[in-house]
C-alpha cells in the first residue's frame, strides 16, 4: 500500500512530461529558462518562464554609461556573495533612447539585499519571444544590426513584434571571452 503513492506520483509525471530543463551548451550558469515554440532559417521563436533580474537605467548607449551600469550590478551582486561575472546579461533599448542593463540571478536573491535606489529586482514576466543569434564582440552597434536585420527577417515571415522600436540585446559570455554567444530579442505581438 506505501508503494502505491510513489508509483502514482511517477506514473502522473512521466505522463505530464515531467521533463526537466536543460540549460544550453552556451549557458555557463544558471540561465532563464524557455521553450522553442518555432524555428525558422533565421530565427526562432521562444517561450520564456518568468524570471528574476537585477536592473538599472543606463543614462545613455555608450561605453562609459555601460561600465557605470555593470558596476552598480557588480556591487549589489557582491553585496549578496556573488560575483555575477557570468550570469546572462540583458540590454534592453527603445527607440535607441531609453536603455536598461539587466543581469539574470538566482531564485534565492531578495530586494533587501539591494541598497542601491537605483537598482531594482525585476520579475519579468513569461514572454513570447523572437530570437536572433549571432557571434562576435558584443556592442550597441552590433545589436543594433542584428536587430534590424532580424525585424526584416520577421516581416517576410509575416510576423509581428509588440514594438518595432524596441529590442533586447542578450549575452551570455564575459566581454573578455574569446567567443560569444549573442542573442536580439525581439518580443511578439499578442
Amino acid at each position: 500500500r506505501k508503494m502505491d503513492l510513489p508509483l502514482l506520483a511517477l506514473v502522473l509525471v512521466s505522463a505530464c512530461g515531467g521533463r526537466v530543463w536543460t540549460a544550453p551548451d552556451y549557458c555557463s550558469t544558471e540561465c532563464p529558462q524557455y521553450t522553442v515554440v518555432e524555428k525558422h532559417k533565421d530565427f526562432e521563436e521562444r517561450l520564456y518562464a518568468s524570471a528574476q533580474w537585477i536592473t538599472t537605467k543606463m543614462a545613455g548607449t555608450v561605453i562609459s554609461d555601460l561600465m557605470a551600469a555593470s558596476s552598480r550590478l557588480a556591487k549589489v551582486a557582491s553585496m549578496s556573495g556573488r560575483t555575477g561575472a557570468d550570469w546572462p546579461v540583458l540590454i534592453s533599448l527603445t527607440n535607441d533612447s531609453e536603455c536598461w542593463y539587466s543581469w539574470f540571478v538566482p531564485r534565492d536573491m531578495t530586494e533587501s539585499q539591494i541598497t542601491d535606489p537605483s537598482v531594482k529586482l525585476w520579475r519579468r514576466p513569461e514572454v513570447s519571444v523572437y530570437v536572433r543569434v549571432f557571434d562576435g564582440t558584443p556592442s550597441i552597434k552590433s545589436g543594433r544590426d542584428n536587430a534590424k536585420i532580424l525585424y526584416d527577417d520577421l516581416k517576410k515571415a509575416e510576423r509581428s513584434v509588440a514594438d518595432a522600436n524596441a529590442y533586447t540585446w542578450a549575452g551570455y559570455n564575459t566581454y573578455l571571452s574569446l567567443t560569444h554567444h549573442n542573442e536580439i530579442w525581439m518580443e511578439k505581438s499578442q
